[in-house]
């Protein structure tokens, strides 16, 4: 795994991310960490739009419960970060991310 985004919790606007990975192989995923108060939102497209991102039929969510949220499949996604929030974004080695927006 190396780091791949970050923010430091100083941002006072939400922000979005939106990205393709192509490698939804076990030995491909991406990790978000974050010790925070918000929840922050994983939303897969699916043809039409965005939904959640869900695994066994229960969304995947970065929540202060968990502190992480792990995306082990292909697609497009997208990470609504809200303002305040510190978080960092870590890519298996095995996985091809290409970001679509969001990222600077």
């Amino acid at each position: 795994m190396s780091l791949y985004y970050k923010l430091d919790g100083t941002q006072d606007a939400e922000t979005t991310l939106e990205f393709l990975v192509r490698d939804g192989s076990s030995g491909g995923k991406v990790s978000l960490f974050s010790n925070l108060v918000n929840t922050v939102n994983i939303q897969v497209f699916n043809g039409i739009g965005y939904t959640a991102y869900t695994v066994a039929t229960e969304a995947t969510v970065l929540d202060s419960e968990t502190n992480v949220a792990v995306i082990q499949a292909a697609g497009n996604f997208r990470v609504v970060i809200p303002a305040s929030t510190p978080i960092a974004m870590y890519v298996s080695i095995h996985t091809n991310l290409k970001p679509i927006s969001g990222f600077s």
